[in-house]
């Protein structure tokens, strides 16, 4: 999906980097929400069966529990790696002599 969009993206010939941002972010909410809701009331047609097990009803809480889920972990993985290297740099300080700047940066990218 999201090779789909680039490509499209990519052959609009965007005048700037933030258009061609926005392009992409536009095509792939468009292109989200087909994958999310449209996909599966195609699939699943039959209305009576929408909240029996193992129909409807479970697809759209594996796509719920994902769609909270996956920003979540990214956000703690994000913070955490964050506080590790916080803690790199403070560990790094209170050695026999402080760091530089140019070794802090060194630090933080890696």
């Amino acid at each position: 999906m999201t090779f789909i969009v680039r490509v499209f993206s990519l052959s609009e010939k965007q005048s700037t980097k933030t258009d061609l941002n926005v392009s992409l972010a536009f095509k792939l909410t468009i292109m989200r929400f087909l994958n999310t809701s449209v996909i599966y009331m195609l699939v699943h047609t039959n209305a009576s069966r929408w909240y029996q097990s193992g129909d409807l009803v479970s697809d759209v809480f594996s796509v719920l529990v994902f769609a909270v889920g996956a920003p979540v972990i990214a956000l703690v993985c994000y913070w955490g790696f964050d506080l590790y290297r916080e803690y790199q740099i403070c560990s790094a300080k209170g050695a026999d002599k402080p760091i530089n700047q140019m070794q802090a940066n060194e630090l933080m990218e890696g």
